[in-house]
């Protein structure tokens, strides 16, 4: 069985302008990132976005995908994630450590 999507409610951010109140987190981080990263930290990361404007690595239909440096603490990290047009939710598709420096 293949593992599904978890949708959290967050108290209300704004990311490009959009309030957002849900975030949907794909299993794909666990196949090579469970052993530091889980969906706690994963909702802290997207709580990082709020009063951001970002710009789209690639649209593809409805949806918008980005790819995020944030840094939390001492540590960078990566959040690959997604807006649907008109949609209240922000979709991670992955999240990692990320080493670069920026």
């Amino acid at each position: 069985m293949e593992p599904k999507q978890r949708k959290y409610t967050i108290d209300p951010i704004i990311v490009n302008g959009i309030q957002i109140v849900q975030v949907v987190i794909d299993p794909h981080y666990e196949e090579k990132h469970q052993r530091y990263m889980n969906d706690e930290l994963i909702l802290e990361l997207v709580k990082e976005l709020n009063g951001r404007n970002e710009l789209p690595e690639s649209t593809t239909g409805r949806y918008s995908y980005f790819a995020t440096l944030i840094e939390l603490g001492q540590r960078q990290f990566r959040l690959i994630w997604l807006l649907e047009n008109h949609a209240i939710y922000v979709g991670v598709v992955n999240a990692y450590r990320d080493r670069r420096r920026s």
